[in-house]
C-alpha cells in the first residue's frame, strides 16, 4: 500500500499489509484499506480538472482498487492450487525420450561386449557390477 506520508522517503513509500485470511473478509480489508485513494485523487485534482477528465480520475482510482483485489484473487487460487496439489500427491508418468533410450542402450552393449571379449581389473568389474547381475 502507498502512504502519502512517505512520499518524500521512495525506499519506503510502499508497506505491507497482512489481509485477512477468509478471502470476502480480506476484499472487504481492501476496500476499507483503499477507501482514501477515491476521495484522495478526487480532492487534489478536482479543482484542475474539467468534467471529463474528472471521471477519468474517478475511473483510475477505481482500477487501482480493482486491480489490487484482482492481485489478492489470483494469490488465492495460486495458494488453493499448490494445496490441491501436495493433496493429491500422485506420482508422475515420465517418458523417456527415444534418442536417450538409444544411447543408453548402446553404451550398455559396448560395456557388456568390453567385459565378456577381454579380461579387465577387478576395479573396472566393480564400475559395471550392475550389468552383470
Amino acid at each position: 500500500m502507498k502512504t502519502v506520508e512517505r512520499a518524500h522517503k521512495p525506499a519506503t513509500l510502499w508497506h505491507r499489509v497482512a489481509l485477512h485470511h477468509n478471502y470476502a473478509d480480506a476484499l472487504n480489508q481492501i476496500d476499507e484499506l483503499l477507501s482514501h485513494w477515491y476521495l484522495s485523487f478526487h480532492r487534489f485534482f478536482c479543482a484542475f480538472l474539467s468534467r471529463n477528465q474528472k471521471f477519468l480520475v474517478g475511473a483510475r482510482s477505481r482500477f487501482i482498487v480493482h486491480k489490487s483485489k484482482q492481485r489478492l484473487t489470483k494469490i488465492t487460487q495460486l495458494l488453493l492450487r499448490t494445496r490441491k496439489a501436495k493433496r493429491n500427491n500422485r506420482s508422475r508418468i515420465v517418458t523417456i525420450p527415444a534418442r536417450r533410450q538409444k544411447n543408453e542402450a548402446r553404451r550398455e552393449a559396448k560395456v557388456c561386449s568390453s567385459v565378456y571379449s577381454e579380461p579387465l581389473p577387478t576395479k573396472a568389474l566393480h564400475r559395471h557390477k550392475w550389468l552383470l547381475n
